[in-house]
Order: C-alpha cells, then sequence, then structure tokens
C-alpha cells in the first residue's frame, strides 16, 4: 500500500466521478486513503463515492476548487497527496510511477503526462509554464506524444489535473490559495514552491486521461472570468514592486492579448468582468507582506518566460513574443 491519499475535489459529477474512483481502485498499488470533497452535490455523487469505500467530506455549498482541496488535504495524514479532478482518469501503475519518481528526485511534486479524451492521441498536459505577463501555457496541450515530452525531467509549474504533493510542503505553504477558487491556483501554488526552493518532476511514463473543463465548460463566461481575475490577481500578489514599465508593458499586452481571444469567442464581457474584479483587490493585495523567497521571482519568471518564447507556436504566444521585450523588466 502507498503512503498516499487521493483527493478529488467534486461537484454535481457522478458519472466523471464513478470513472476517476474506478481508476483509482485499480491501480496496481493502492492509496492509503481516497476522500472526496464534495462540494454540496444533489446528483448522486456521495452516494457514488461512497460505494467505493471513499471517505466523503460533504460541504452544504460549492466551496471551490482551492478551499475544498484544503479542507481534504487538512484531514490527511499519508506523506504524500494526488489531487486528483473528477474528470481525469489514472492509468494502472501511474500513482507507483509517481510515487517512485519523486522519491528519485527528492521533488516536492510529480505529475504525469496527461493525455486529452476529447483529442484522441494528442496531450492535455504535461507540465505548465509562466509568462512574465502572468499568463500561463500549458505546455503540450493539443500536440502529439513527442520530445521534450518523452523524457522524465524537473519541472517548476505543473497543473492540478493529477498530481503528487508531498504533504508536508502543501502544509507549510498553506495549501492552494483560496482567493483563486479555480484556474491559474495551480499555478499560483508552484510559484510558491519554486520562492521556497523546492521544484517538481515529469514523469512521462506515468499516464492519465482528462476530459477538460467537465465544470463549468470550455470558454465558458465563468472559466474566463476566473482566468481573466486570477492573471492580475497572480501579478498583485507576487510581482516585483515596483515593476517598472517594461514589466508592466509585458503584463498589460500579455493580458490584453488575452483579452481579444475571450472577445473572438464571445466571452469579453467576462474578461472584462474578471479584471475589474481583480483591479477592485489591487491596493489591498498589493500592499500585503511580501512571502519568503519573493526576491527569487524574476529569475523565475524570466526562465520560464524564455523557454515559452521558444517552444510555444500558438498565434497569441507569437504575438506576445513580437510585442514584449524578452527579459521583461
Amino acid at each position: 500500500m502507498l503512503d498516499v491519499s487521493v483527493v478529488i475535489p467534486n461537484f454535481n459529477r457522478a458519472r466523471l466521478l464513478e470513472r476517476s474512483l474506478r481508476s483509482v481502485a485499480n491501480q496496481s498499488d493502492s492509496p492509503a486513503a481516497v476522500v472526496v470533497a464534495d462540494n454540496g452535490s444533489t446528483d448522486g455523487s456521495v452516494e457514488c463515492a461512497e460505494r467505493f469505500g471513499a471517505r466523503v467530506i460533504r460541504f452544504e455549498e460549492n466551496l471551490g476548487f482551492s478551499r475544498a482541496v484544503n479542507e481534504a488535504v487538512r484531514r490527511c495524514s499519508t506523506e504524500y497527496i494526488l489531487v486528483l479532478n473528477n474528470d481525469a482518469v489514472l492509468a494502472p501503475d501511474c500513482l507507483t510511477r509517481l510515487c517512485d519518481t519523486a522519491g528519485a528526485y527528492g521533488a516536492a511534486f510529480a505529475v504525469p503526462m496527461v493525455m486529452s479524451e476529447t483529442l484522441p492521441g494528442m496531450m492535455d498536459a504535461a507540465w505548465d509554464l509562466l509568462a512574465l505577463s502572468g499568463c500561463a501555457l500549458r505546455a503540450g496541450h493539443g500536440l502529439p506524444p513527442g520530445e521534450p515530452y518523452l523524457s522524465t525531467r524537473p519541472v517548476t509549474f505543473a497543473p492540478f489535473t493529477a498530481i503528487l504533493v508531498r504533504r508536508s510542503l502543501f502544509r507549510s505553504l498553506g495549501g492552494l490559495n483560496e482567493e483563486f477558487g479555480s484556474y491559474l491556483e495551480d499555478v499560483e501554488f508552484c510559484l510558491r514552491c519554486a520562492m521556497a526552493g523546492e521544484s517538481g518532476v515529469y514523469d512521462h511514463m506515468a499516464r492519465a486521461t482528462h476530459a477538460g473543463s467537465a465544470t463549468d465548460g470550455a470558454w465558458s463566461p465563468q472559466m474566463v472570468r476566473r482566468i481573466s481575475r486570477n492573471q492580475l490577481l497572480l501579478v498583485a500578489l507576487h510581482w516585483p514592486r515596483p515593476m517598472g514599465m517594461r514589466l508592466a508593458w509585458t503584463v498589460f499586452i500579455g493580458q490584453s492579448l488575452w483579452g481579444l481571444m475571450a472577445l473572438r469567442r464571445g466571452t469579453f464581457s467576462a474578461w472584462l468582468g474578471g479584471k475589474r474584479e481583480a483591479l477592485r483587490r489591487w491596493r489591498d493585495v498589493r500592499s500585503r507582506p511580501r512571502i519568503p523567497g519573493s526576491q527569487e521571482i524574476l529569475p523565475i519568471l524570466q526562465e520560464s518566460d524564455s523557454v515559452l518564447r521558444s517552444s510555444a507556436h500558438q498565434r497569441y504566444w507569437r504575438l506576445y513574443s513580437r510585442l514584449t521585450p524578452s527579459g521583461g523588466w
């Protein structure tokens, strides 16, 4: 038995939850515990989780992804936590591989290659990259498996679709930022890991599949509003004070271009609403004490931004690279 607790946050997705739980039950080495943090579901999700023997933490209302995960982790006592989306499915040896690789690398977290269900044969995610603009790229998304994704390697940022995290670090960092709720909460957590001198590892042999956007829907107004808000909150929390004109320009261009993408998809009002929400909180968030290690943020961001500029081929990132100074400070 692995010294791992699998934590699955859920809201009204009983059918998907059942698939996810079955994949956990079919692991070659069983986890010590399975915890479903249910955000007030009314569709039989709780009963589904109980049939699989999972411990269910029931909330009366939808507390959001981050708080649900934090509440569940507080009640776990294992060495590792595997946070798993309710629309993700693990390959039978995924847990064992992630534990072995995390131990071999001494990593704070470990992530698998996540394949897409909606794009057969294509990746959903490998790791994340964070730009100096505060916008993030899911590396590998929509691409067939190939280099550099066919090698196990250290990573700085990773999605919380399926991630193994050392519980002691999760707790020492205070868990996920509940202000973010969902979207970019994983990037923000990994940024704090990096500033604390911790990094993760990507294991290309560990596999999972992901349906994607099962709760809100791809490019839904809810998704766009939250991402738009959290992009700016991320900058308010962690970017240098003062930023300087070059870095401020990079933030403005990167986030404005993302707004144009929302405009093309008919969700510009949601993007604008997210920015307004963040701006109302900007002064309060910006005035908070800096966290330990914050002096290291520019080298962390510059390295990630440099990799992103050299490897991303989407039109958005090409425009970002043309319109912003490399280095961004």
